[in-house]
């Protein structure tokens, strides 16, 4: 299908991929009160160019609307100043509250956004995909349970005390 081509001479594949992205950074724009960065845009237009368009599947699309929804309710609802202020210097310590601040916009966005809860959970399997860094086991986990916390589903408490013995459960809830 890479052979059909619109009038200026565009690949009309690579154009449906542009004008996705596209449309879903306008969604995420819009559900993070027009808070995602010029950059963040500039960036991902740059990857699109880059991008492979014969290679689009039905589940990368759904990351791809899962990352930006993620974003997009990070953005919408972490405070920059409170962020800023109650944030660890400490790396490992950083990650972890990072995680905690990510869950509890999840959380909130969770209830007023539905389709972002689906688009998200879609993608949980491989939250790597929606931080800037890479989640080790442990905190990859503490992602999970949180949600999962959050949703009323079961945790594996013999799980959790292995990886998090300094933290009850209960604490979480």
């Amino acid at each position: 299908m890479n052979f059909i081509k619109d009038v200026l001479g565009e690949s009309l594949i690579k154009k449906q991929t542009k004008n996705l992205f596209g449309n879903q950074l306008i969604v995420a724009n819009s559900i993070s009160n027009n808070k995602l960065k010029i950059e963040f845009e500039k960036k991902k237009n740059e990857d699109i160019d880059k991008f492979d368009t014969t290679k689009v599947t039905k589940n990368y699309l759904n990351k791809i609307r899962g990352f930006y929804d993620f974003k997009a309710l990070n953005e919408r609802y972490n405070d920059k100043k409170m962020y800023d202020f109650y944030c660890p210097n400490q790396e490992t310590q950083k990650k972890i509250f990072e995680i905690f601040c990510a869950s509890r916009c999840l959380k909130l966005g969770f209830e007023e956004f539905i389709g972002c809860k689906s688009n998200i959970k879609k993608g949980v399997s491989s939250p790597n995909i929606y931080f800037d860094y890479k989640l080790d086991k442990r905190e990859a986990f503490l992602f999970q349970t949180i949600l999962n916390i959050f949703e009323g589903k079961n945790v594996e408490l013999k799980k959790f005390n292995f990886f998090f013995p300094e933290l009850r459960l209960m604490d979480l809830k």
